[in-house]
């Protein structure tokens, strides 16, 4: 027993011996309340004192928690599940105690629970603190109660994924890819689309690219005010004869196919940037691979997207001067823009040629909060065309822009539509994942590449076009250089916007682009080497352990 408490327990035994005059009594009586209440305050500011470092200690062990890969339950039998529980709930135990030390308490916990149901971790624990004053008046020594919640995802992202479609990727890769992004939704939702349909920290897009990207014309956040349909860009009247002619107007004149929302590049410095589409050369031009010349022996001259005959009404040589076959006149018979007019062509269903030829075969998918869309999204993807990466990012880019287009996020199956944040939002992180399987190409190892066009036709038009290059080169040659160019040019500004930028080259032995991929992402350790689907799907698991662990915070 501490001196002043003696004191005390000596002063009432005095008071209540006395038999002096009533002053004395009283005033010894009035120093008694004092001490008592003195000896309260001690004990209320230690116990105050025990409650804030305790809280600490739970929140700092909460942290911890979430922060372990093994807190994802997602996948786990129950059995499983209440065996991981019982392993973090020892974790955090050990870490209060090791970074606690009970100053005011009989012991750093005595007690400790520790819960995780979907992006919530809930950690609560008890100890008993000792009283110095209050107990020898009968004050039972309290307990203390602390709990600490922390969400993995509360400060909400924006995600979008940009996905490699291209014809290398085949089936089974194709698939491999389609597992991995699965992968990388299961670990930021922290479950399976059934049980984790929708999160109001949580905006996902998806970008399919390969030779272009295709948009979904009934998606939320669609306006054809973006479209070039009147021939305003300058990139819109290089495939035809007659400067009145241009893309979507070839479009209109075929008599069974509409546009299919596949577009172009825009041309200059608008193709590598999120400039809005307003008027003129910043809006977007409908994709249309121009009919290639048909002759004897065509294909062995690299021509393929021939899907208007030299028979039939209207064909290749219609209302043109010059019908010959010769090399001389194969441009003239490229661009001769009277076979379009009304003519039947085959459904893309049915074939690679036409004027889609080497676009993207699925959509994109906007900013949503609907899980689903985006799991069908995935689902949708199909293999086909050549490889140009700039564009994938530049749309990727676009999903993520507070500017137009796609600046709407659609609802959710409970959660209402939105807008996306600006950039650097104080709370809002955007992050854009980037997978590829292949270095740049619109020359198919020069195999396919005909004189006239020095390039598969693709986002970017055809190598050799003579203005409006969005090249920058008609050096065939140089083509794939070109898109390395532009590809780095966009990852530089995107990464200048506050986008984090995740690279993973799958199945890539190109050394060019694994050096462009790691140049591209956000730092060294934002990029990744994947040999085959295992190693894919581990990536993509990782970046959404990342993903999830770097937007915890604690819920107060």
């Amino acid at each position: 027993m501490s001196a002043t408490r003696r004191h005390s327990f000596s002063l009432l035994r005095k008071v209540f011996r006395s038999d002096r005059g009533n002053l004395t009594p009283l005033v010894a009586l009035s120093a008694v309340p004092l001490a008592v209440v003195a000896g309260g305050a001690i004990d209320y500011v230690n116990m105050n004192r025990d409650i804030t470092e305790f809280q600490a200690a739970a929140d700092a062990a909460a942290f911890a928690v979430t922060s372990s890969t093994r807190s994802a339950l997602s996948g786990l039998s129950e059995s499983q599940k209440a065996q991981r529980l019982t392993e973090l709930k020892a974790y955090a135990q050990d870490y209060i105690d090791r970074n606690y030390k009970p100053n005011f308490a009989l012991s750093a916990a005595d007690t400790l629970n520790l819960n995780i149901t979907g992006q919530k971790v809930t950690l609560t624990a008890e100890h008993t603190v000792p009283l110095t004053w209050m107990k020898a008046f009968g004050i039972a020594e309290p307990r203390v109660e602390v709990t600490s919640e922390v969400l993995k995802a509360a400060r909400p992202v924006e995600l979008v994924m940009v996905m490699d479609t291209t014809g290398s990727m085949g089936t089974t890769y194709m698939n491999q890819a389609k597992t991995a992004a699965r992968n990388l939704l299961t670990k930021i939702y922290s479950g399976d689309a059934t049980s984790q349909p929708e999160n109001q920290y949580i905006r996902v897009a998806l970008v399919p690219f390969s030779g272009a990207i295709r948009l979904n014309m009934t998606a939320y956040d669609y306006s054809q005010n973006w479209i070039d349909t009147t021939g305003a860009a300058a990139v819109s009247k290089l495939n035809f004869n007659s400067t009145s002619w241009h893309n979507y107007m070839a479009w209109t004149n075929l008599s069974n196919r509409p546009w299919n929302g596949c577009v172009e590049a825009r041309g200059g410095a608008y193709k590598t940037d999120d400039t809005a589409p307003t008027d003129g050369n910043t809006l977007f031009t409908p994709y249309f691979a121009p009919d290639e010349p048909t002759f004897t022996n065509s294909s062995s001259y690299g021509f393929y997207n021939s899907y208007i005959s030299n028979s039939g009404t209207p064909n290749e040589q219609t209302s043109i001067s010059s019908t010959s076959t010769s090399s001389s006149n194969w441009l003239n018979r490229q661009q001769n823009q009277n076979k379009y007019v009304n003519k039947t062509i085959t459904a893309e269903s049915s074939s690679q040629y036409g004027p889609w030829f080497n676009c993207a075969k699925s959509t994109i998918v906007p900013m949503t909060y609907d899980r689903s869309k985006i799991e069908a999204g995935i689902t949708a993807m199909t293999a086909s065309g050549s490889t140009v990466i700039p564009e994938g990012l530049a749309w990727g880019w676009r999903v993520l822009s507070p500017t137009e287009p796609l600046t709407k996020v659609e609802a959710g199956p409970t959660l209402a539509a939105s807008t996306l944040a600006p950039y650097n939002d104080a709370q809002w992180q955007k992050i854009m994942v980037l997978m590829t399987d292949g270095e740049n190409d619109v020359l198919s190892g020069g195999n396919e590449v005909n004189s006239l066009n020095g390039s598969w036709y693709s986002s970017y038009g055809r190598s050799k076009a003579t203005s409006n290059n969005r090249f920058g080169t008609t050096t065939t040659s140089q083509a794939n250089a070109a898109l390395d160019t532009a590809m780095l040019s966009i990852c530089t500004k995107i990464k200048n916007e506050g986008i984090t930028l995740y690279t993973v080259a799958f199945r890539v032995n190109s050394t060019t682009i694994q050096n462009n991929l790691k140049n591209c992402a956000t730092s060294l350790t934002h990029y990744s080497y994947a040999a085959d689907g295992v190693a894919l799907a581990a990536v993509f698991d990782h970046i959404g352990e990342n993903v999830a662990n770097t937007t915890i915070r604690l819920n107060k």
